[in-house]
């Protein structure tokens, strides 16, 4: 069953992709949640498409969505869904926003994962004990040993404004230990990009767990590790993600520079 749920999520994704695709550019208009955090007519349909097609096929499956919340079937597991993780990036027309489909039986540990970036035709996917796949070919984290020598991740706290002092101590840190830093604007792709081997470590002080649960299996099922900030197993508020091999290097990071303010 976990490889049905995984294809139907797959079609979900790629439907409603090509539904903001199909959206012009200078006509995306948002409203907003709160600062850096907007909201767009198409997040609530491209939410719509996604569970109105896993419910025609799945019709029992409980639903978390980012818009419209729980919506319960009597399913004993439920899809978390980001119907676009990036909003900010669609609404000015940067291609680097995805879609977001986990699957999850016990609560915080999601078993099937499914990110679209439909700019760039890039369906990552991954089911728990079934290995992680980019358009098809399998993919896993990078070798990468040495700190120096990583390509990292750590988005600023634009939404916790309060936490930006504290933020740019770790920044400061990261910026001279590896090789550099990038942001791509959407927590999901930073997973995919870690499960594929193009960046090795990503650090997030605050995180939905829509944006990252999905990504969450694609990344394990590739080899990286994940963990948040105060090292639990299980992140949903903050995040700690890595290649696997440097995961301790980014934690003691974390700890030499943020830990005993957050802690």
């Amino acid at each position: 069953m976990i490889l049905t749920r995984l294809t139907v999520a797959k079609e979900a994704a790629k439907l409603a992709g090509s539904y903001l695709l199909s959206i012009p550019r200078t006509d995306r208009s948002f409203s907003s949640k709160g600062k850096s955090d907007v909201v767009t007519i198409y997040d609530k349909e491209s939410e719509r498409i996604i569970i109105d097609h896993i419910h025609s096929k799945l019709p029992n499956d409980d639903f978390l969505g980012e818009e419209e919340g729980l919506i319960s079937h009597g399913g004993t597991g439920r899809w978390i869904i980001d119907p676009i993780d990036g909003t900010s990036n669609f609404v000015h027309a940067i291609p680097s926003y995805t879609i977001s489909i986990g699957y999850e039986i016990e609560e915080g540990k999601p078993i099937i994962g499914v990110v679209y970036d439909p700019s760039l035709d890039e369906l990552f996917w991954a089911a728990e004990g079934h290995g992680a796949f980019c358009n098809g070919s399998p993919i896993q984290c990078s070798k990468v040993t040495i700190p120096k020598n990583s390509l990292s991740v750590c988005p600023p706290p634009q939404r916790n404004p309060e936490d930006f002092e504290t933020y740019l101590l770790l920044y400061r840190y990261i910026c001279n230990h590896t090789e550099e830093i990038r942001e791509f604007g959407s927590a999901a792709l930073h997973l995919c990009y870690l499960a594929s081997g193009r960046i090795e470590g990503m650090i997030e002080l605050h995180v939905g767990y829509y944006d990252i649960a999905a990504g969450l299996v694609v990344l394990k099922e590739a080899g990286g590790s994940s963990s948040s900030l105060d090292g639990s197993k299980h992140p949903q508020q903050s995040i700690i993600a890595t290649n696997g091999i440097l995961h301790e290097w980014y934690k003691k990071a974390v700890d030499a520079t943020i830990g005993s303010v957050l802690f």
